[in-house]
């Protein structure tokens, strides 16, 4: 096999598969570099709960906050992605218990057709399919859940914003705001 030729799947080996599946050693060092700014996120959200006495940081926020620091030039990582995304995810939540779904079957196929949402809005966001199951096996009440959640998203995009500004080696964030 040329280096210039494609690898087929009946020509890859395990080595080949290995390589492209597995970051290295730096991108894992980088990983563990970035707890501090993952913790900072999660640890402001978790700071506005307890100013407030409300719960504020929620599972799939702690996604976002990871997918944010991960990966973040990709599109499920940008500001309109996060954003639009919970809400979508919330919505579709709410609507589901609007027409008086509940239950874990309900939040299997909401988390389904809030991926389904997103991707068609153009705004992947994987951590808001838990959004929406969130609403559907909890049932916060909308006019408390949807400014925190909204504003809880906003906060995990200034954080990641500003650490990529500041802690040395982070790649920019955003790629773009909107």
């Amino acid at each position: 096999m040329s280096v210039d030729s494609p690898i087929t799947s009946r020509e890859r080996t395990d080595d080949d598969v290995a390589a492209v599946d597995r970051p290295g050693w730096r991108a894992a060092a980088g990983t563990i570099g970035g707890l501090g700014t993952v913790m900072l996120a999660l640890l402001s959200l978790a700071a506005l709960g307890a100013a407030i006495h409300e719960p504020v940081l929620i599972p799939s926020l702690a996604a976002s906050a990871a997918v944010l620091h991960a990966a973040p030039a990709t599109p499920a990582a940008q500001p309109r992605s996060v954003l639009l995304g919970h809400l979508v995810g919330a919505a579709t939540g709410y609507a589901a218990l609007a027409l008086g779904q509940g239950g874990p079957w309900t939040a299997a196929a909401v988390g389904a057709v809030t991926f389904a949402a997103t991707g068609l809005l153009r705004v992947p966001h994987a951590p808001a399919c838990a959004t929406a199951v969130i609403v559907i096996l909890q049932t916060p009440r909308a006019a408390h859940f949807v400014p925190l959640l909204a504003g809880a998203a906003a906060i995990l995009v200034l954080v990641q914003h500003l650490a990529s500004r500041v802690v040395r080696g982070q790649e920019r964030y955003p790629a773009r705001w909107w």
